[in-house]
């Protein structure tokens, strides 16, 4: 009886053991499995997400651009400003990656300064302060804005600068010459032989183009080989920019530069352009407000002056 009470016993204490046994390797292999599929999902989550949350960092962090962004093949680039002294005088080079499409042009006085602004989205690969050990330029000075690269000239003292404006293929160059004829001059002694051989002897011909400017007003010199006879001007205010235009009865010859800008706070651009039976001289202004103007006449041309009324 003894015998069966042991055996039962034992019966009992090895199927519990088995039973746990068992219930143990279940437990094992399901935290197994369960820790395989986990590192299966991370490695999946690695290769497929981006480095960024991979790294556990934000995109703000791991794409956080630099100063500049590269620029494109068809972006407009300043690439740099050279200031180039000569026994004459002495020219600034602003170089860009291509030909500038549009620009403005404007002096201030206290302190004086020269402020060349590009119009439309421009990068900067140069500096943004020049400094130059010059008795005319101090400093130049690169901005950038939402629709245009402000550059600023700082001038020593109470210097002003009224450079010639050559535009090239890659840039400007302002010119400033110490020579006796002024630098607001484009004339037909400064243009290659070719330019004036083209000039037809029954016609009048316009020799050059000046100007001097200050503060609120500008006088034009029209230098011609005979009188200029009859001529008409216009204020057009309902285009922009409103314009002065300037029509001189005739034939005429001009071998000078067609469109040049100026360095004034009254007028930006003038623009010649030669008729069958006129020429006109267009003077773009800078304000709505056109100032007031007169002409006058003389036996070798004509000068123009403007003048802001507020003075």
């Amino acid at each position: 009886m003894m015998h069966q009470s042991k055996s039962r016993s034992f019966m009992k204490n090895f199927f519990m053991s088995k039973t746990l046994i068992s219930t143990t390797s279940k437990d094992r292999i399901t935290r197994v499995l369960m820790s395989v599929f986990v590192c299966s999902i991370t490695v999946i989550m690695a290769t497929t997400a981006p480095l960024s949350v991979a790294w556990g960092l934000s995109p703000t962090e791991s794409e956080q651009p630099g100063s500049e962004q590269p620029a494109l093949a068809n972006d407009l680039v300043l690439e740099n400003i050279v200031l180039d002294k000569s026994i004459d005088g002495f020219s600034i080079n602003i170089l860009t990656s291509g030909p500038i499409p549009d620009y403005h042009l404007s002096a201030f006085t206290k302190p004086s300064r020269m402020v060349v602004d590009l119009v439309g989205k421009w990068k900067n690969k140069g500096k943004t302060v020049y400094k130059f050990n010059h008795n005319v330029i101090e400093k130049i000075r690169v901005g950038k804005h939402k629709e245009k690269m402000r550059i600023v000239m700082d001038l020593s003292g109470k210097r002003t600068l009224s450079p010639v404006i050559m535009e090239k293929s890659n840039g400007l160059s302002l010119v400033s010459s110490k020579s006796k004829r002024t630098m607001h001059s484009l004339a037909k002694s400064d243009l290659p032989k070719s330019a004036s051989t083209s000039i037809s002897g029954d016609r009048k011909i316009l020799k050059s183009v000046r100007y001097r400017a200050s503060e609120g007003e500008i006088a034009f010199t029209l230098a011609t080989d005979e009188p200029v006879g009859t001529f008409k001007s216009e204020i057009i205010k309902d285009e922009t920019p409103v314009k002065l235009v300037l029509d001189i009865d005739g034939k005429w010859d001009y071998p000078g530069n067609t469109v040049f800008h100026v360095t004034s706070d009254l007028v930006q651009k003038v623009r010649i352009g030669e008729h069958a039976d006129f020429m006109r001289i267009v003077f773009d202004l800078i304000d709505a407000d056109s100032p007031t103007h007169l002409i006058e006449d003389s036996s070798d041309g004509l000068v123009i002056s403007l003048r802001r009324e507020s003075l």
